[in-house]
């Protein structure tokens, strides 16, 4: 539809409660559109948003900026509703630091995990170069190849950069007393129950070692969940999102996409 051209003023307004991200990524699709578009942000990201906020003003042409109102708004709902998960689960722990994962829509992990740092929590890889992770798949082929957790964190010791970390996925309690007496630098206990867990700090071998915890299972709990044990990282991917658990946790109402309410109002 071609109006006849005209300058307008517009707002953007959040029609939810959470936190803003991907403002400077909605003011350049205006740009990319009609680079005489003025986009003034009237709100950070990582700032709290409320029902009426007002997340920018635009002032330009109104063809223009109704071709690049949809694609906005796409980005800004989908980034402030990842920032906003998020901040709830990091609201919810005290020692316990919020990781994400890989488990990105392809082609936005930039975005995905810019918005979970805006929501207040921290970057795990962002690629298979950023740290080396041996997971259940690695251990079975080597145990097939008569290789045992600690010769094979050694292979990997030897064959990687010298300050890359190393993680190991731990599933069982019997595979864990194998890992803790490996050098590597985290150990992440992977979808155990929370039995398992605080039956893992119970033996007390995570002395002086990084911890993680990671799984479905782990949706909306607090740190007091694990009786005193604090793992050091707790681990979130948005594909493990499970919502029959989240109900049945009745900490934060499961959302029912991963975006937020946005208006666009001329």
């Amino acid at each position: 539809m071609n109006l006849n051209s005209e300058n307008v003023s517009c707002k953007i307004i959040s029609k939810d409660k959470g936190i803003l991200s991907g403002n400077e990524v909605a003011c350049r699709v205006f740009q990319k559109i009609d680079k005489s578009i003025e986009y003034t942000e009237q709100t950070k990201d990582s700032e709290t948003l409320n029902n009426g906020t007002v997340i920018a003003n635009i002032f330009g042409d109104k063809n223009s900026i109704l071709t690049a109102e949809r694609t906005a708004l796409n980005f800004l709902q989908r980034m402030s509703g990842v920032a906003s998960i998020t901040n709830e689960y990091v609201k919810l722990v005290k020692n316990i630091s919020i990781f994400d994962t890989r488990k990105t829509i392809p082609g936005w992990r930039t975005l995905d995990k810019y918005a979970v740092k805006c929501g207040g929590g921290n970057n795990h890889r962002m690629n298979l170069g950023d740290g080396l992770l041996i997971k259940d798949n690695h251990i079975s082929a080597a145990n097939k190849q008569g290789i045992s957790i600690k010769k094979l964190v050694e292979k990997s010791r030897n064959n990687s950069p010298k300050n890359l970390k190393i993680e190991i996925e731990v599933d069982s309690l019997d595979l864990l007393k194998e890992v803790v007496e490996t050098n590597v630098d985290i150990i992440m206990l992977d979808n155990m129950t929370d039995k398992m867990i605080q039956k893992s700090a119970l033996k007390d071998v995570f002395k002086g070692l990084n911890v993680g915890v990671r799984g479905s299972n782990l949706w909306l709990k607090t740190d007091d969940a694990y009786h005193g044990f604090d793992p050091e990282i707790n681990s979130m991917g948005f594909g493990d999102y499970d919502p029959q658990n989240a109900m049945q946790a009745g900490t934060i109402p499961p959302p029912k996409t991963w975006s937020m309410f946005v208006s666009f109002a001329i």
